[in-house]
């Protein structure tokens, strides 16, 4: 279930720039040219920075001594950009110096007690970067062992500051912008203690890192990350080349977008299997044939991180279809020998799909404990909401999108569910559902070069400056086409009032079912280039199936209805009345008003454009079969639901009389309804084959040594659901044999063979003779 709304909760009026630009706040001619030429010159100067000036009079003390830093870093980008730029800035100031990252799986995230003491054997002071604003122990160890401390940090503080010489951080006293990265603190105290000249030439690292660590790209972040793709466009530094070419990119077309989704990834991967030094060294090399061993090193190791997040997706996966997610409100799964580096991401993916906050727990080697991330969904505070199981947790720590636990495995059910229970508290009960937020409407006529152009004015963007996506209402999807090495994607042909335009849907490929219907699709238009010519075209990002203008469709109508007689078929359900069947006109109210666990099942499209005209509030769904969360809605063609479902109505009454056996045998918490008549029962009737036609089809089979369904249908002119109906019934009387990719039938040697023999065949007879549907 998806909900589409508009960026502030109400529609703006006017042409699509305008309430773009309204939307970031851009209302006067100096507002829009401050956003759309960021100016250096509208930097802060580094010195106001709380606490830069007391770092930088440790760091002339520690020159003047002569003593040796530690720079203690963290394995993400953010933090290995940071190092980087730090180190060429200290060795540039004239301090001997060098680069901590601790171990991701051996020692975690922040000082550690271990590392203190060792580095206190090799240097005077440690320097930190992304972390240290809340190790009061670890800092009061390393001055106690007679070193300096400078904390150079952008996480949120607790009351109290650790006692270091100096502890730098935009959250501290009031700083207009508190939303630097880690990578952003360093490169002001660059700006700082070198001067802008030389900070300049490290502006790609900071770039590279404020797009990574997803802090808002508004104000200096906006400065800094728009000159910092222009530095990377012009690089010298080899390891960075190395690493755009190995995503398949030229250093002069990387955007925030390729920054986001192909260098970080890879960049990541080294701290999250292996060691992120390799990360550190591959951007501070000037050696080229180093830079290309140490970016193909980190290509092989990102593939190993997209397995590994394969392996926690699908079987993380497969626990979550087993939930009933209509009577929870979070999703904890917990895994064996998971790779505790990639279950972050996979829960961020989880989270994403189901629109349900994550937590997914890997199991250590002791047995007895599991860590784990969570990633929060909608509006959920994910920190706030874990905080309320604090006492569950030996470690925790996170903010309001994502967290890090440990606890003992035997506590993941409490956590599963008093977590589940805060959430509903964060949501007032409400189920959690898919939000997606888009910024104005717009139609396929305005695809154009010159509106992408527009939007690419506004780059770059990501937090706090969110590509602007597109309402498009009621486009007609004339073509939808599985592409892509797992055929996870989506290749469109859109229409809308006589314009047409190509389209692509990254991770929709399961939609691919729904070609020919009417959607409501939230898309960006884009550029694509291909052997010379450019042509816009939307990128899709979601797609909600409208119950008007339904394709009308004989043959998935009759295919649903096969699928569901060989079931029952295969079992002879006898009737009887079975309780928990109610004859209706409507559907009970108290049943609607369920966001979850009701379903108008129907067999025909004229049946769910009415529904849908009667209870407008209600969807198509897309999987109502595979989707643990049951939202209630509108299937149609469908032979079976999950079992979540609790209350079903039959939009089409009843098939046969033997269904209700069959439906309760088949669902037995589920409470049916039925609307009285015969629409279901003249569907499953067009699939009965009388005796004199079905050895008419054994003849023409047998004269042509066998054939394929689709091509005997065509042949025969008749619908290939009816063909596979009688092929079902042949195979029964041991007349042929059916071989599957492709579907065919081989003939067996004749015999007289009764067609009684055949459930199918016995069935449908019987469903002829019914009078009626109750």
């Amino acid at each position: 279930m998806t909900v589409f709304l508009p960026r502030g909760g109400t529609e703006a009026t006017g042409d699509w720039l305008s309430v773009l630009l309204a939307s970031r706040g851009l209302n006067t001619p100096e507002q829009r040219e401050a956003f759309l030429r960021p100016d250096m010159a509208a930097l802060r100067d580094a010195a106001l920075l709380p606490g830069a000036q007391e770092a930088a009079a440790v760091l002339e003390k520690i020159r003047r001594d002569k003593h040796t830093v530690a720079i203690y870093g963290d394995y993400d980008v953010d933090g290995v950009c940071a190092a980087a730029i730090m180190e060429e800035t200290l060795i540039a100031y004239g301090v001997d110096c060098f680069i901590y990252i601790p171990d991701r799986h051996e020692e975690g995230y922040g000082l550690n007690m271990e590392a203190v003491e060792r580095l206190s054997e090799r240097a005077q002071c440690i320097w930190t970067v992304d972390c240290g604003i809340v190790s009061h122990r670890e800092v009061e160890r390393a001055r106690e062992l007679g070193m300096d401390v400078v904390i150079t940090d952008h996480h949120r503080p607790g009351d109290t500051l650790p006692r270091a010489n100096a502890v730098v951080c935009p959250l501290l006293e009031g700083y207009p912008f508190p939303y630097l990265c880690g990578a952003g603190v360093a490169w002001k105290m660059c700006d700082l203690v070198m001067g802008r000249d030389f900070a300049m030439s490290r502006l790609c690292l900071c770039a590279l890192a404020t797009v990574a660590d997803v802090v808002s790209l508004t104000d200096e972040n906006r400065v800094l990350v728009y000159h910092g793709l222009k530095q990377i466009a012009n690089t010298a530094r080899p390891g960075l080349i190395s690493l755009c070419r190995r995503a398949g990119l030229e250093t002069g077309s990387v955007t925030s977008g390729s920054i986001a989704y192909q260098l970080a990834p890879r960049l990541n991967a080294a701290g999250r299997l292996e060691s992120a030094m390799d990360a550190v060294r591959l951007l501070r090399t000037e050696d080229e044939g180093e830079a290309e061993a140490l970016s193909l090193k980190l290509e092989l190791l990102n593939t190993r991180r997209r397995e590994a997040q394969s392996v926690v997706m699908e079987e993380a996966e497969d626990q979550v279809r087993e939930m009933d997610l209509t009577a929870l409100h979070a999703i904890v799964v917990l895994g064996e020998n998971w790779d505790s580096g990639v279950v972050g991401l996979a829960a961020g993916k989880i989270a994403e799909k189901y629109a349900y906050p994550t937590v997914i727990l890997t199991r250590l080697e002791d047995g007895e404990t599991c860590v784990g991330s969570a990633r929060s969904a909608g509006q959920v505070d994910i920190h706030r909401a874990l905080q309320a199981c604090g006492d569950i947790f030996l470690r925790f720590g996170g903010h309001a999108a994502a967290a890090g636990m440990t606890l003992r495995c035997e506590d993941v059910s409490l956590l599963r569910e008093r977590l589940s229970q805060s959430v509903s508290e964060q949501l007032q009960g409400k189920a959690p559902v898919k939000t997606v937020v888009y910024d104005a409407k717009m139609t396929l006529e305005e695809v154009t070069q010159h509106t992408v152009e527009q939007l690419e004015a506004l780059e770059p963007f990501g937090m706090g400056n969110p590509a602007p996506k597109f309402l498009f209402e009621n486009a007609e999807m004339l073509l939808l086409r599985r592409v892509g090495a797992q055929r996870n994607h989506l290749k469109c042909t859109l229409r809308q009032d006589g314009e047409v335009r190509e389209g692509i849907a990254f991770g929709l490929g399961h939609l691919d079912a729904f070609a020919g219907n009417r959607a409501d699709l939230v898309a960006v238009p884009v550029l694509n280039r291909f052997m010379g010519r450019v042509t816009a075209e939307c990128q899709v990002t979601d797609l909600k199936p409208s119950c008007t203008h339904l394709p009308r469709d004989e043959e998935r109508e009759l295919r649903a209805v096969l699928q569901e007689l060989r079931l029952l078929a295969e079992n002879m359900y006898e009737f009887a009345p079975i309780a928990g069947f109610s004859a209706v006109e409507e559907v009970p109210q108290m049943w609607l008003d369920e966001p979850q666990g009701t379903l108008l099942w129907c067999r025909r499209a004229e049946t769910a454009e009415r529904m849908a005209a009667r209870h407008p509030q209600l969807s198509l769904l897309e999987n109502p079969e595979g989707d643990p969360r049951a939202y209630t809605g509108i299937a149609l063609y469908q032979s079976a639901f999950s079992p979540r479902y609790r209350r079903v109505v039959l939009c089409d009454g009843l098939l046969c009389h033997e269904e209700m056996s069959y439906l309760r045998a088949a669902y037995p918490d589920t409470e049916f309804a039925y609307f009285p008549g015969t629409c279901a029962r003249e569907l499953a009737l067009r699939l009965r084959v009388p005796v004199e036609e079905l050895r008419d089809i054994y003849r023409a089979l047998r004269a042509s040594g066998g054939d394929e369904i689709a091509r005997f249908a065509e042949r025969m002119h008749m619908p290939a659901a009816r063909a596979d109906a009688a092929f079902d019934m042949l195979s029964d009387m041991k007349l042929i044999r059916r071989r599957q990719s492709p579907d065919r039938a081989e003939m067996l040697p004749a015999q007289k063979s009764d067609p009684e023999t055949s459930a199918l065949y016995r069935l449908l007879s019987r469903i002829g003779t019914q009078e009626g549907v109750f």
